[in-house]
C-alpha cells in the first residue's frame, strides 16, 4: 500500500485525515496512533463540529486525506456549504495527496476533486486479496501489481489468482467486477484495465428482461440532476420498474423527475428525494441499493 501511496509523495510521518465509516460514538474527531491519523465522524455533518475541525487544521499539519471517495466528496461539499470559498481553500490547499479506497470514484466525485486541485490516487482491491491495482493518473487506468496476484480478463470479467493465501488459495477467482482490458501480454496476463460497470449486478432490468448497466444509464447520459444533487442512487425490485433516489440536503426540489434523461427506456421510473444517502453497515456508498 505504501508503494501506491508514495506515488502521491506519501510520508508516513505526516498526519492523515481519515474519512471512513468508523463509528466514533459521541466523538467528532479522534486520533488513531496506529496509523498516525485523525478519524472524522462521517455520520455527523461538518457544520456541527466546524470549530473543532478548524482548530485541528490550525494546530496540526494535516497533509493527506485517506478515505472512501464518497466520504471525501461529502466532506468537501459540506465544507463548501458552511464556509466561504477562501476558508475551504485554507483547508484543502495544504493537502499533498488524497488516498481513495474501497469504492469506485464516480465522475461527479472526480470533477469535485479536480475543481479543488486535489492530487488523488485510487486503487482497486477486494477482500479475497487476489488483485491489487492502482490508478496513478486518476483516469480509470488500473495497473495490477504482478507481485500481489495474477490478473486476467475473460469476457470482460476480472479474474484473479492469489499468490499469498496458502490456507485457501483462489485460482482464477471471478471477482464479479466488469472491466475493459487496456493492456494484455501475449500469454493473457492483464497489465491494465478500466472499470467498466462496477459489480456485475450493477444494472437495472427493463420489461423485456434486458439488463442496462447503471454506469451507462446514470453517467452516460446528461442528467441535470448532477447540477444540484449530492448523490444519486437507484433501487429495483421488479423488471421494468425502478426508483431513483436524488440525495440533496436542505430544500426540496420541485419535480425532480425533470432533471433526468430517461428517454427510450422500457422502464417506469419514480424519483424520490432523500436528505442523506443510503450507506452500507461499514459506511460505504453504493450506486445500486
Amino acid at each position: 500500500m505504501h508503494l501506491i501511496w508514495e506515488m502521491r509523495n506519501y510520508d508516513y510521518m505526516a498526519l492523515n485525515l481519515a474519512l471512513r465509516g468508523k463509528n466514533l460514538g459521541g466523538a467528532n474527531i479522534r486520533y488513531n496512533p496506529v496509523h498516525n491519523e485523525f478519524l472524522v465522524n462521517t455520520y455527523r455533518p461538518v457544520s456541527d463540529f466546524l470549530p473543532e475541525l478548524e482548530k485541528l487544521f490550525r494546530t496540526r499539519k494535516i497533509r493527506y486525506i485517506h478515505g472512501y471517495p464518497s466520504a471525501v466528496y461529502n466532506f468537501v461539499v459540506e465544507l463548501e456549504k458552511c464556509c466561504p470559498r477562501e476558508e475551504v481553500a485554507a483547508f484543502l490547499t495544504p493537502i499533498r495527496g488524497v488516498l481513495l479506497h474501497s469504492e469506485y470514484p464516480y465522475p461527479y466525485m472526480k470533477e469535485k476533486f479536480r475543481e479543488w486541485k486535489l492530487p488523488c490516487i485510487s486503487w482497486y482491491g477486494h477482500s479475497e486479496m487476489c488483485i491489487l491495482a492502482f490508478d496513478r493518473d486518476f483516469d480509470n487506468r488500473y495497473r495490477p501489481l504482478a507481485t500481489y496476484g495474477y490478473a486476467e480478463v475473460e469476457e470482460h470479467r476480472l479474474l484473479g489468482t492469489s499468490f499469498h493465501n496458502f490456507d485457501m488459495p483462489l485460482i482464477r477467482y471471478d471477482t464479479g467486477d466488469l472491466v475493459d482490458p487496456l493492456e494484455t501480454t501475449p500469454n493473457g496476463v492483464c497489465t491494465a484495465f478500466a472499470v467498466a460497470a462496477g459489480r456485475s449486478g450493477d444494472f437495472v432490468t427493463d420489461r423485456s428482461g434486458k439488463e442496462i448497466p447503471l454506469t451507462s444509464l446514470i453517467f452516460g447520459r446528461h442528467h441535470r440532476a448532477f447540477e444540484v444533487a449530492e448523490h444519486i442512487q437507484i433501487h429495483q425490485e421488479r423488471p421494468g420498474e425502478a426508483v431513483i433516489y436524488l440525495v440533496k440536503s436542505g430544500e426540496t426540489i420541485p419535480e425532480p423527475e425533470k432533471l433526468f434523461d430517461l428517454s427510450a427506456l422500457d422502464i417506469s421510473f419514480e424519483v424520490e428525494q432523500r436528505q442523506v444517502p443510503i450507506l452500507t453497515k461499514s459506511g460505504k456508498l453504493k450506486l445500486k441499493v
